[in-house]
């Protein structure tokens, strides 16, 4: 009988001041050991000095939303400090994500978490 459960994929989504860079090491560890993930870049996250009606919280929700609807696969999203809540906010009644969590480091240390 052939096993038809998809292996997870996991979304990472940045904090704020990041871009999808920040998670550029840790996709490459992923992607040695066999797994796939996906990344965002959240719309409120602009250069210093932008004007006019600038992106919130509910844009980077809709972006992080429109990623998890366009993976065909179980997710487990990851939310960066602020990227929690997106995270939050998108992963509500997501059919395909199994699991969401939210890190908050102080600061990023090449081979530490």
């Amino acid at each position: 009988m052939k096993d038809n459960r998809r292996h997870p994929e996991f979304l990472l989504v940045h904090g704020a001041r990041h871009g999808s860079w920040a998670w550029r090491e840790l996709q490459d560890v992923l992607a040695g050991r066999g797994w796939t993930s996906h990344t965002v870049d959240l719309p409120s996250v602009v250069a210093e000095g932008a004007v006019g009606k600038l992106p919130g919280l509910l844009d980077d929700a809709r972006v992080v939303r429109e990623k998890i609807d366009a993976v065909q696969a179980p997710l487990i999203v990851v939310g960066h400090s602020y990227g929690g809540a997106p995270v939050t906010e998108a992963t509500t009644a997501a059919a395909n994500v199994s699991t969401s969590c939210t890190c908050r480091l102080s600061r990023w240390t090449r081979g530490r978490a």
